[in-house]
């Protein structure tokens, strides 16, 4: 089969009673024209030389197949969703078309023809729900957002565009994924953020909702039902029940108008704490708490249950205090409730819970999963060890938790390459790391050895900052530590939420958290990180032209921003031992020469970020670079006098 510049290329689709596949196939015309400028659809099935079809024959659920022959391509699925991975997986598989490239910002080269070996390939996800939470999303919110959100809350005060919420859908459909939780905050009765179920529904996308927001309600959504309806405005379970339930019934309601929904099931706090840590008329036994907990899922579960009939799924979301809970056989849930499990954020490794929670065979487990966490976790740049992800999902087949997994993305753009090896964990039966480095560079370009390497020097130099502080936080935030032993990587490595936590420390901390294993670490990372960034330029030189500002904005701008955040930790690291040793001259000179980096990230940004992107990072406020030299101006002027 050859596709050309030459030859119409005409596109059939038999099923146009789905919204979701018109979409995909308007996205694999759009492709097509930007290879080859000459695609366009068909009423005629004869007249067709790409046929995109349901094929209700297939045994998977969601699976694709495509059949490439002299004269036609013929695209099906066992559902519509099949049919939409099938059309992207074929724009991946057989012309080279990146997931990400879009979001990243590459721009597809025209090409004068392909010539595509004839073959059948076919696949189906082996996880059943594959999802990501858009999670601490601060440049997506500040950069092109429309409309405001009515909460009390120092972020995520703006809702995604429509634009870019669509590209999100898009992109997550790319990389063969079904299921979206479309922001951290969702309240439905919002226009501007009801859209953003509304964009992700349209693509076919199921639904779902933050695990502080059982069945779509916030404590500010409550807030809000409180005043329209004359009910207290007191979000406790415990003493304002009734208004809490009806508030349940109203926000399902709306929610059920949507024909993908994974309903969240859970009782926390207000905002992501227990729900004893904002309720003070919560029991203080586990035992009391496990029974609140219990009571309030099984009165959200009947509330979907007695009112809407189509397929119904529901998840609980175990994070903090919920495995504890669970794991001491506190947490009560009905047998269809699939329950997720969590890694330790800081980590990206498991606690004991995933170990020890005897498992049902008569029911279904999943895992959410940190590609990105704020605070002691990355941010704006990859820093979950590939070897150390695979390891966690080889974990999660072992013990029967693999039917639900949600990865936490964060702003998408700065995490593809985890996303993709995230996919790939998802799909298919046998992992091969090394497979998927050149599945992904090869997307880049032909000779791409250079490119793994690059890589992986980039994550070595992300180095062992050892666990002391993991061990702190872990009983701190109710995780379920564990002690790992005999591992190929860190059990807790470097990351810019790590660099920022400490910074943002009082100075009595630092001097607690900056430890000797940290400054090895950093000086490690310092050693090679610029190394790393020259490399990721002269690779970036050696791409497509239309290429090379996705890629600079990618793996050059966090080469970069690495190389930076080093020198600046180290400076810090090197003022906060001056200080320790009462020598202020040395603790200003090293604190003075710190900022320059700090700068230099910020006035980098119009430089790697341009065209659609240009401002990208201007206002991000989770890792917050400006409040971070504020902070360091702020401690000299306090200790160096």
């Amino acid at each position: 089969m050859k596709l050309s510049h030459n030859i119409p290329i005409k596109i059939y689709l038999l099923d146009k009673q789905y919204l979701s596949l018109i979409k995909a196939s308007k996205d694999l015309l759009d492709d097509l024209n930007k290879l080859f400028n000459n695609a366009s659809f068909t009423d005629d099935f004869f007249d067709a030389n790409i046929v995109l079809k349901i094929d209700d024959s297939l045994e998977h659920i969601e699976q694709y197949k495509y059949v490439i022959q002299d004269d036609k391509i013929i695209i099906s699925g066992k559902d519509d969703l099949g049919l939409i991975f099938g059309i992207y997986q074929f724009l991946e598989q057989q012309l080279l078309i990146p997931p990400f490239y879009k979001i990243e910002g590459l721009k597809l080269q025209r090409r004068e023809d392909i010539v595509l070996e004839n073959k059948a390939y076919t696949n189906y996800p082996k996880t059943r729900f594959r999802g990501w939470f858009i999670n601490d999303e601060d440049l997506l919110t500040d950069f092109k957002y429309k409309g405001h959100r009515n909460i009390d809350y120092m972020f995520y005060r703006n809702v995604i565009s429509p634009e870019m919420i669509d590209l999100i859908a898009e992109t997550c459909l790319r990389f063969g994924y079904n299921l979206i939780i479309p922001s951290t905050l969702v309240d439905i009765n919002s226009p501007f953020e009801d859209d953003l179920l509304k964009t992700c529904s349209e693509r076919g996308l199921y639904l779902s909702q933050h695990h502080i927001e059982p069945l779509g309600v916030s404590k500010f959504g409550f807030r809000d039902f409180a005043l329209k309806f004359n009910y207290e405005n007191n979000f406790s379970f415990v003493s304002n029940r009734e208004a809490i339930e009806k508030c349940w019934e109203y926000y399902a309601k709306k929610w059920s108008k949507y024909p993908r929904v994974i309903w969240q099931l859970g009782l926390r706090g207000g905002t992501d704490k227990p729900v004893w840590a904002t309720d003070k008329n919560v029991g203080s036994s586990k035992e009391d708490r496990g029974a609140l907990i219990s009571n309030a899922m099984k009165k959200q579960y009947e509330i979907i249950k007695n009112n809407y009939h189509y397929p119904l799924y529901f998840s609980s979301t175990l994070w903090m205090e919920g495995a504890d809970l669970l794991k001491n056989n506190l947490i009560d849930l009905p047998q269809d409730v699939i329950i997720v499990f969590s890694d330790i954020g800081m980590s990206q490794l498991f606690g004991e819970d995933i170990f020890e929670v005897k498992k049902d065979i008569n029911r279904n487990y999943g895992i959410y999963y940190h590609a990105a966490y704020w605070h002691t976790g990355p941010h704006l740049a990859e820093a979950v060890i590939p070897e150390k992800m695979l390891y966690c999902y080889d974990i999660l087949r072992q013990n029967n938790v693999n039917y639900y997994s949600m990865l936490n993305v964060a702003n998408v753009k700065e995490l593809t390459f985890s996303i993709f090896i995230n996919r790939s964990l998802l799909w298919d039966e046998k992992i091969n790391l090394e497979n998927i480095y050149n599945q992904y560079t090869k997307l880049y370009l032909k000779d791409n050895q250079k490119l793994i390497d690059n890589i992986k020097q980039y994550y070595l130099c992300l180095g062992d900052v050892g666990e002391n502080e993991y061990y702190k936080f872990c009983h701190k935030y109710d995780f379920d530590y564990k002690k790992y032993n005999n591992l190929n990587f860190p059990v807790v490595s470097l990351n810019d939420g790590m660099i920022r936590s400490i910074v943002y420390q009082k100075m009595e901390q630092k001097q607690l958290r900056i430890t000797k294993q940290i400054k090895d670490t950093l000086t490690y990372g310092n050693n090679h990180i610029d190394d790393v960034f020259t490399k990721m330029v002269e690779i970036k030189n050696e791409l497509i032209p239309s290429y090379q500002k996705g890629f600079n904005s990618h793996w050059v701008f966090e080469s970069y921003y690495w190389s930076n955040l080093f020198k600046f930790a180290l400076d810090i690291y090197y003022g906060v031992e001056s200080l320790n040793n009462n020598d202020k001259q040395s603790f200003k000179k090293y604190y003075s020469h710190s900022i320059q980096y700090l700068d230099n990230i910020i006035n980098s940004r119009d430089e790697y970020f341009v065209d659609e992107y240009l401002h990208y990072q201007d206002k991000e406020s989770k890792i917050d670079i400006k409040k971070m030299k504020n902070i360091i101006l702020e401690e000299m002027e306090k200790y160096g006098n």
